[in-house]
């Protein structure tokens, strides 16, 4: 299981909607195609995550195979449109969209084999495992493997990152076809989307907690776009991307890396709300050293390029564990897995909106005024942060972010297939790759 979750995480980090596909795209064809590939990628993950109890009760241990199947066969077409330059503003449009539910799709399927594996108390290490591995495996990837294939039949440095990415999703489908099947609970219901929003609705008006929930989880999705600003608004000021992929692979899983640490021990210190706190304050200073660097000329130098990117990284990490952290410590057990679901559709419709803004704002070259709005929402998070709870809110005991996680996806076996959709949104948040 380690094997499988760290190449699929590698896989899906070295062809991330985010960073990766976007600079790709603005270097051999168009900017504003690359600012619409992520928006494509949230909607089609909703999409993914809304089939994908259906296909767990029908094809099992097969779901996420044939998923990473589909990623493999989706990021060598965009590799072969790169080395060839052939229409590439429609294939990777395509394969944003279609890796968005494809990664829905695999997101439950690897969901539904943790919580049938692995007994409640291993869970949350074999996810910090899968995040570390695959951050050594993408930087030496990055580092070592894509320079000696630059220059062969691959098709240089941007075709080379995508042909890693396949081979990384066809390893990870090996890894599972050899683990087994996954058994799906026979009484598991498939709660359709209509189910879901409804007792969304419902929760919204009867919980007041809830709200303020959603409320700062909306007000933190610049944060988790910040990646693709800054990539953006570097590329289109220097046009030599190359070295911009192979940057945002390293400083990104860096960051990860960084933050899988340093969060845990700010939980324990503050709380959920000292982790929003401090991770919308690195999001100020990150926008303030892109600000600092325009005004000084310094920008994009590549190494600010690779700090700002490295600081969003660290920052988006304690996102997704500090609503998930916040949701295990106010919620009731019956509750959980549907709210976790309605927090992940709204948190994805406003990141595919608020993608096509930061889309249209990052490539203006040779201005200040993009880096102000981004700086600007990033200080409305750190005001809405301080409404979220510390340790301990109504009662709830204190636990670790990852027993948060772990909590999440420990549900009745009738409510298995509701308990894998609300995991698969945690990885989902947890990869700064949505990818």
């Amino acid at each position: 299981m380690l094997a499988q979750g760290s190449f699929y995480s590698g896989a899906l980090q070295l062809s991330n909607a985010s960073a990766v596909l976007p600079l790709i795209c603005a270097e051999l064809a168009s900017v504003w195609v690359a600012g619409l590939l992520y928006p494509l990628f949230c909607i089609g993950l909703i999409g993914g995550y809304t089939i994908s109890p259906w296909l767990l009760g029908r094809a099992r241990h097969l779901t996420f195979s044939g998923g990473t199947v589909a990623m493999a066969a989706l990021i060598a077409g965009a590799a072969i449109a790169a080395k060839h330059t052939w229409y590439i503003e429609s294939i990777f449009i395509v394969a944003a969209a279609g890796l968005g539910v494809a990664k829905g799709v695999s997101d439950g399927a690897h969901a539904e084999l943790v919580a049938a594996r692995l007994p409640q108390q291993r869970r949350g290490d074999l996810l910090l495992c899968e995040g570390a591995v695959s951050a050594v495996i993408v930087t030496a990837a990055t580092l070592l493997v894509v320079p000696l294939l630059s220059s062969g039949s691959f098709g240089g440095g941007h075709a080379a990152v995508l042909w890693l990415g396949a081979i990384g999703m066809v390893a990870a489908a090996a890894s599972a076809l050899r683990g087994g099947p996954v058994h799906a609970h026979a009484g598991a219901p498939v709660l359709p989307l209509r189910h879901l929003v409804s007792h969304g609705f419902g929760a919204i008006r009867t919980h007041r907690w809830f709200r303020r929930h959603l409320v700062v989880r909306l007000l933190f999705v610049p944060i988790g776009l910040a990646e693709l600003f800054y990539s953006l608004h570097a590329c289109t000021e220097n046009r030599d991307t190359t070295s911009r992929v192979a940057l945002a692979l390293v400083c990104i899983s860096a960051g990860v890396l960084i933050g899988s640490y340093l969060w845990r021990a700010v939980y324990r210190a503050a709380g959920v709300r000292g982790m929003l706190l401090w991770s919308s304050m690195i999001a100020v200073a990150t926008a303030a050293v892109c600000g600092l660097g325009h005004l000084a000329g310094l920008w994009p130098q590549t190494w600010l390029c690779g700090l700002v990117i490295l600081l969003s990284a660290v920052a988006n990490t304690a996102v997704w564990a500090g609503v998930v952290e916040w949701l295990g410590m106010l919620a009731a057990e019956h509750e959980r897995a549907t709210l976790m679901g309605v927090g992940m559709v709204a948190a994805a419709a406003a990141t595919a909106l608020m993608g096509l803004v930061i889309g249209a704002i990052a490539p203006v070259t040779g201005a200040l005024w993009p880096v102000t709005i981004l700086l600007i929402l990033n200080m409305i998070a750190v005001i809405a942060a301080t409404s979220a709870p510390d340790h301990i809110a109504g009662g709830a005991a204190v636990r670790k972010p990852s027993e948060g996680i772990q909590h999440v996806g420990e549900s009745s076996h009738d409510d298995r297939a509701a308990a894998a959709r609300a995991m698969s949104a945690v990885k989902a948040c947890a990869q700064v790759f949505p990818a």
